[in-house]
């Protein structure tokens, strides 16, 4: 079959609040399809821009023009580590090379944070289970619930606590301003009843919602948009800094 990395893949961006390493599993030299990447474009404006240009994808030379700022193609020696918020614009370059590009990727995102559709690389059973502070892993987590029924169960950590105090009293500015303002959002719930939350693709303000919506709610096609290109939310997304830094 074809190998997909000797394809340039189109400049896009991720929309969750999400921070992903990837570590060089051997050199990875100029022609084997180092990542490019575009410095400080995770702005409203940058995103706007994609969005505006393309759909949301654009090839290089036109992100080049559009952000301007140039590319920079991470290549790099056995062992080293990018890491980058990947809502900075980003694409695979092409391998033009004979050998295959082996990389490690792993992406970490804040407590109850619902990624986009195939954001997900982790085990289902994993999912919301797995965080930073249990790390190292006991080498019986091997065994975590997997697709295969000779693997023995292991328990699997608690979610992780959401903080209280700051939130609660950011819940009550905002119930007293939503009262003051009858076509205002909707009351903002308490950060301890947030099931998820979603983050508006360009203007970048959260709002909470159950697990069910979040899927529903992160396409742009859904009315999750920004005001910003003309459109109008379809949900409330009112939330105090507060709030997102009690839970996130």
């Amino acid at each position: 079959p074809e190998d997909i990395g000797n394809i340039i893949r189109a400049v896009a961006t991720d929309t969750a609040l999400i921070f992903t390493s990837l570590v060089a599993l051997q050199d990875v030299e100029p022609d084997m399809g180092p990542t490019h990447v575009w410095p400080a474009t995770h702005t409203v404006g940058h995103h706007a821009t994609l969005w505006g240009k393309g759909g949301g994808k654009i090839s290089v030379e036109d992100a080049d023009k559009s952000f301007g700022v140039a590319h920079r193609q991470m290549t790099l020696s056995k062992g080293d580590l990018v890491l980058y918020d990947s809502r900075v614009m980003h694409c695979g370059g092409a391998n033009t090379s004979e050998k295959q590009r082996s990389v490690l990727c792993i992406s970490c995102m804040g407590p109850g944070i619902r990624p986009d559709g195939s954001t997900w690389t982790m085990l289902s059973s994993l999912r919301n289970q797995l965080s930073l502070n249990k790390l190292p892993l006991p080498e019986s987590s091997a065994c975590a619930p997997a697709n295969s029924a000779s693997c023995e169960e292991v328990e699997l950590p608690p979610p992780p606590q959401r903080k209280a105090g700051a939130a609660d009293d950011a819940v009550g500015k905002s119930s007293a301003a939503a009262a003051r303002d009858p076509d205002g959002p909707k009351r903002i719930p308490p950060v301890s009843e947030w099931d998820a939350a979603v983050q508006c693709t360009l203007c970048r303000r959260w709002r909470p919602c159950s697990v069910v919506e979040a899927a529903k709610l992160t396409g742009v096609e859904n009315g999750f948009q920004c005001p910003l290109l003309g459109h109008s939310c379809m949900q409330e997304q009112g939330c105090t800094d507060d709030e997102i830094d009690a839970l996130f």
